[in-house]
């Protein structure tokens, strides 16, 4: 019973130390409640991150890590990705020093073209 007694004890204790950081849910009513579209959208991710786990080399792994950084940046700031992709190929195949800001998901030149609802 002490046992118990001790567990509830901490999880009460928790709840209340943490109770600053739920309350935040009512002063930013657009602040979701849970993270579930989020771990929906990380899924594939981490799906194929599990596939490659054995890799053959470091870079290999870092290259496929960066595309899959680049490719879900895109879908969460609703581009169409494939061409989205080819752009960003064909512009870094014919330059030294991109201008890396203006190629980011959320430039305004890259979302008035690539963006889904335009």
């Amino acid at each position: 019973m002490k046992k118990l007694i001790g567990r509830l004890k901490t999880a009460i204790n928790y709840a209340l130390s943490q109770k600053q950081r739920v309350y935040q849910i009512f002063d930013h009513g657009e602040m979701p409640l849970d993270n579930n579209h989020d771990e929906q959208q990380i899924r594939p991710t981490t799906i194929g991150r599990k596939n490659y786990l054995f890799t053959k080399s470091e870079v290999g792994a870092k290259a496929n890590a960066m595309w899959y950084r680049i490719i879900q940046t895109a879908k969460l700031n609703k581009l169409r990705v494939r061409e989205y992709l080819e752009y960003l190929l064909e512009a870094f195949a014919w330059t030294d020093q991109p201008d890396w800001k203006a190629y980011l998901p959320w430039a305004p030149e890259i979302q008035e073209r690539f963006c889904i609802t335009n």
